[in-house]
């Protein structure tokens, strides 16, 4: 395979054709690389704006939270690092751009090993008692550990959540970056894709809401790295890349775009 450089000028022109501001729906942009210009690698985050027209902005005020970007670690690139051990998370407020039938979520990162027991959670709206509720109230995309380690993208009716994960191989099977595409379209067809290719399904019931996509009182804000900003638990373990959410279920050729510039960026195989 051959690895292009980050900041050769075939690479520069891949990333201007595949630019994901070029399809349509995005509405939150979360690039690591955003992040270079105000803060020294090894440095905590302690706010993290989005690239989208929407400039949402991820925060964390407590120290002790804080993730810490590293700079040139993934192919010239940087990375946001969540430890799970440390509890590094962050929340991003609530908007209505994102509570919709229709999502689509694109991450590209690199998976460390879990910490504990619990499944982890990359990006989580979590639950509420009114707006968006039908036929889902909430959705999370993350990855389970143990016997069953794969990436989900998780979806809850009121108190009832559904698992929908991708089958073998599992994620803890890669040993550097992956690009995990969850879509869904607001009625009964979810998608997802492990380095550009759709993986077979399963879709079981899973535990209550109260336990993984909680909303803790009523508090809705999308939690990054972690189950709840308000009720945290089940914190990744990972170096983040990008995180991009759609509100609508892209169509197959508009994921390609998407797919393309993070592979081209990070010089992830797909097969």
């Amino acid at each position: 395979m051959l690895l292009l450089s980050p900041t050769s000028s075939t690479t520069q022109q891949l990333m201007t054709l595949y630019d994901p501001r070029n399809v349509s729906g995005l509405v939150l942009w979360l690039d690591a690389n955003s992040l270079n210009s105000t803060i020294s690698t090894g440095g905590s985050i302690s706010s993290w704006t989005d690239r989208s027209t929407y400039g949402h902005v991820a925060s964390q005020s407590n120290a002790s939270y804080k993730p810490v970007l590293y700079k040139n670690k993934w192919n010239g690139n940087s990375v946001v690092y969540a430890a799970g051990a440390s509890s590094r998370y962050m929340t991003i407020p609530r908007n209505a751009c994102w509570e919709s039938n229709n999502i689509t979520i694109i991450a590209a990162y690199v998976p460390l090993g879990y910490v504990g027991t619990s499944p982890a959670k990359l990006l989580v709206r979590p639950y509420r008692t009114s707006g968006w509720t039908s036929p889902y109230s909430s959705w999370g995309i993350g990855h389970s550990y143990g016997t069953n380690d794969r990436a989900e993208l998780l979806l809850s009716a009121g108190a009832a959540l559904k698992d929908v994960y991708v089958d073998a191989p599992a994620i803890a099977n890669y040993t550097a970056a992956v690009v995990i595409t969850a879509k869904y379209d607001g009625t009964t067809t979810a998608v997802m894709r492990l380095n550009g290719i759709s993986r077979t399904l399963t879709t079981a019931a899973g535990p209550t809401v109260s336990g993984n996509l909680d909303y803790s009182g009523g508090n809705t804000d999308l939690s990054l790295f972690c189950r709840s900003g308000y009720s945290v638990g089940e914190y990744s373990n990972v170096y983040l890349g990008d995180m991009l959410v759609y509100n609508s279920a892209l169509s197959d050729a508009n994921i390609t775009i998407v797919e393309s510039y993070l592979k081209t960026k990070y010089a992830v195989f797909f097969v």
